[in-house]
């Protein structure tokens, strides 16, 4: 697996997109990644064709990211696969994430995870792309305790995406206190559950960079 770059330029990731002009008009307010979502539990989750799209439309413009977790179906993996970046935010082991990776051959893959110091440590060890520090739960708009974690975050060697409760009010404090690689948006740059707001993502990537 391959591991991500580091940049001097903040790197920022719309996830959740359902639309091919969804994501589109991410890559157009300036987002780096753009993410879809390949899990049948999540509001947000879209067909393997619809997928394929998106995957299409983003060609040359974005990071195209395909969010999986252990148990879906192989179509998705499969399609997940052919994606720039996987993206895996299940329940996953690093010993099944490295076997899923090299059955499927992943290259480069993320993993997403409740943040806590200990987890962070564990999957900083795996030689991921990135690892995406999340809420307690995923796309729910919760934040974790940025500024308790900003200790331990100094030791992390792989870069990071900062998820969890970011919208464009707070986005800023959020880079101020972890300064991470990038960040992670979905239910805080939306009008209705996975429908994105072109004036909330632009706002949102205009805070994050301003920071």
């Amino acid at each position: 697996m391959q591991r991500a770059p580091l940049s001097n330029s903040l790197l920022v990731k719309i996830c959740g997109v359902t639309t091919v002009a969804m994501a589109l008009d991410a890559v157009d307010a300036g987002a780096d990644l753009v993410g879809v979502v390949l899990i049948p539990s999540s509001s947000r989750c879209v067909s393997n064709a619809t997928a394929h799209a998106i995957r299409e439309a983003l060609a040359g413009k974005a990071e195209a990211v395909a969010l999986v977790a252990s148990g879906v179906d192989a179509s998705a993996m499969q399609c997940a696969s052919t994606f720039d970046t996987v993206q895996f935010h299940g329940v996953e082991t690093p010993d099944e994430l490295r076997a899923l990776c090299s059955q499927l051959k992943i290259s480069r893959a993320m993993k997403g995870f409740s943040c806590t110091p200990q987890s962070a440590q564990l999957w900083d060890g795996c030689g991921l792309t990135r690892l995406v520090l999340d809420a307690a739960q995923g796309g729910s708009g919760t934040a974790f305790d940025h500024a308790a974690f900003a200790v331990a975050r100094a030791t992390l060697k792989t870069p990071i995406l900062l998820a969890g409760g970011l919208d464009p009010r707070n986005v800023a404090a959020a880079v101020r206190a972890l300064r991470p690689e990038g960040v992670d948006v979905s239910s805080g740059v939306e009008s209705s559950k996975g429908v994105k707001d072109p004036s909330l993502v632009r706002a949102f990537i205009h805070a994050a960079r301003n920071a």
